[in-house]
């Protein structure tokens, strides 16, 4: 106790404290952050859920009116009922869908999809009706994975945040054994 007077402690306490309060406040924040990404990624989950299983029914909606009007001898083009409609609502599900996939991550799904947007463009889908059927499926295992994948992602948190969270642990730690024997070995 020789060394250091023994005001210098209050002095040190408040620094301790405030060091302690800057630390909750700054973990408050990382976590309010988080919580808002988290409710993001989830909207953006369940509004591509909603597309893509949207998306394909429309297709399905499409390919049924397209072989109506094979088995009735109609054409297409000239058939004034829900075929066009249906088109642009799969067209514009198709462009909602790529806005939302990042081409680095989710290449294949969007690949997939585009697959399927030109055998919808064009008047042969009925002739590829297998082609069709394997393309669903493969859509549908590629949606699954992207939506666990980004479920993961909601469920650990952002990788900032997980970084900052362990941080705030350690530097806690540490204040809370080092203190104390720097304290008993002055004091003591």
């Amino acid at each position: 106790m020789d060394g250091i007077p023994s005001t210098a402690f209050i002095g040190i306490g408040a620094i301790v404290a405030a060091v302690i309060t800057g630390t909750v406040a700054l973990l408050s924040v990382v976590i309010a952050k988080d919580q808002k990404t988290s409710e993001f990624r989830q909207n953006w989950i369940d509004s591509l859920r909603i597309d893509v299983a949207d998306y394909l029914g429309y297709f399905m909606q499409l390919q049924a009116v397209r072989l109506n009007c094979k088995a009735t001898g109609q054409n297409f083009e000239d058939f004034g009922g829900p075929g066009p409609e249906l088109y642009q609502r799969l067209h514009a599900l198709f462009i909602r869908i790529n806005l939302r996939l990042n081409p680095s991550e989710h290449s294949k799904l969007a690949s997939k999809l585009k697959e399927l947007d030109l055998i919808a463009e064009s008047n042969n889908s009925l002739e590829q009706a297998q082609n069709v059927i394997d393309l669903h499926a493969e859509i549908m295992v590629l949606t699954h994975g992207v939506l666990s994948d980004e479920w993961k992602r909601v469920k650990s948190g952002e990788s900032w945040y997980v970084f900052i969270r362990y941080l705030i642990l350690m530097v806690t730690f540490l204040f809370a054994t080092v203190f104390p024997v720097i304290y008993m070995n002055y004091v003591g």
